[in-house]
């Protein structure tokens, strides 16, 4: 099997199910090479750059960055899960990351050109390999939910940095509250635009004060909800200067990362009906990121020159 063949498997095969890249294949260049061998090749060639990624996580190699570094660019790193359906575990998370540089005055629709690195399994593994693709720059932006995991390594890796609490999940706690607590609609519209002008004033203490206020007042049963809200906000308070991020221009939700998994996994990997083994997973998850990188280079790298792939 030629290389340029190789290259074509493995660019149907990361964005098609592998029966309709056969039917592409055989329909645009007449080749017949049955689903179960673009199944092969795809995560032959998928695996072979995990592998050599792996090696560079090893040896702790940062990667360039073709992007200038100045205080009018940005760095902003995002990461989060989404859930695939596996063989051996059934759903299992895909860990993703993407990080992408804007000029400070530009919106999230500037975004030219991302970096991304997806893991299925621990998190460790996940940010020892995400750190390998951060910039050296020295006030990188991370935007996350509130998952100790994260910030406890933004603390250890990048003292530094500038933590931001996804505003929309920060919103997504006060909606979950409202709607059990006031049933009312008037009523629940008014407390969440009252929550939502705290945040953006940068009252959050004020908030939580209030939520103790609150304590008093709220249904037996809707105590547990308010106070798991209290204690999001108190967990986070520090992230949360929504008011200060937008004045200094900053993008204050995960947007950009919410779109990526519908871009890089979704679209491929959580389609009707299928069922991943891990390995599979990890290296269609490996072709998909990378060409999402515009790294496909690496993939022609790989293949050989006219070497078979069984």
């Amino acid at each position: 099997m030629s290389s340029y063949l190789q290259e074509i498997i493995c660019y149907l095969g990361s964005d098609h199910v592998f029966e309709e890249a056969s039917a592409l294949l055989e329909k645009l260049l007449s080749v017949e090479v049955c689903a179960k061998q673009i199944e092969r090749v795809s995560e032959k060639i998928g695996a072979l750059l995990q592998a050599k990624q792996d090696e560079k996580i090893e040896q702790d190699m940062v990667l360039p960055s073709d992007l200038i570094d100045s205080q009018e660019v940005l760095t902003y790193v995002e990461m989060d899960g989404s859930m695939v359906f596996t063989r051996e575990e059934k759903w299992k998370e895909i860990k993703l990351g993407r990080i992408f540089q804007l000029p400070i005055r530009e919106e999230p629709a500037g975004i030219k050109h991302s970096e991304y690195f997806g893991h299925l399994g621990d998190a460790a593994t996940f940010l020892k390999g995400l750190e390998c693709l951060i910039p050296s720059v020295k006030c990188p932006i991370f935007i996350g939910d509130g998952a100790p995991w994260i910030w406890n390594w933004v603390n250890k890796c990048y003292p530094k940095a500038i933590q931001i609490l996804d505003f929309y999940h920060a919103m997504e706690y006060a909606h979950g509250f409202a709607r059990e607590a006031f049933p009312e609609e008037i009523k629940r519209k008014s407390w969440i635009d009252g929550v939502k002008n705290y945040l953006m004033t940068d009252r959050v203490g004020a908030l939580i004060r209030h939520f103790e206020l609150l304590e008093s007042r709220v249904k037996p049963e809707h105590l547990p909800l308010l106070l798991k809200l209290k204690e999001y906000y108190q967990r986070n308070q520090e992230r949360m200067y929504y008011g200060f991020y937008r004045e200094k221009k900053l993008i204050i939700g995960s947007g950009a990362i919410e779109s990526a998994h519908k871009e890089v996994i979704q679209k491929r990997m959580k389609l009707s009906g299928q069922r991943w083994s891990k390995k599979g997973a990890q290296a269609i998850l490996q072709l998909r990121t990378t060409k999402k990188s515009a790294k496909w280079w690496s993939v022609l790298d790989t293949i050989e020159p006219q070497k078979m792939v069984a």
